[in-house]
């Protein structure tokens, strides 16, 4: 199922940068798999406070997936961009 791209609320956007500065407040080697874990029980939480009339769990989870794609892929980005030029 594909979902509709829609550009984030400035609201939305500053709910995404505090959640960032927290992962990398608790993010440490020994911890990552643990931050892994929290935020996807955050995920499967939100999820669940979805008006069920409206939101499918088929609908729900194409969002759920699509978006991890679509974080990683900028994580990645932001990655490559830091060490570019290091090699």
């Amino acid at each position: 199922m594909t979902v509709k791209t829609v550009a984030p609320s400035p609201k939305m956007e500053e709910l995404h940068r505090k959640m960032m500065e927290l992962v990398k407040e608790y993010m440490a080697p020994d911890t990552a798999e643990q931050v892994l874990a929290t935020l996807a029980v955050g995920v499967g939480q939100a999820l669940a406070l979805q008006d069920q009339r409206t939101m499918t769990p088929d609908r729900g989870l194409a969002i759920i997936e699509e978006n991890i794609v679509l974080g990683n892929e900028m994580m990645v980005d932001a990655l490559r961009n830091m060490t570019a030029g290091r090699g």
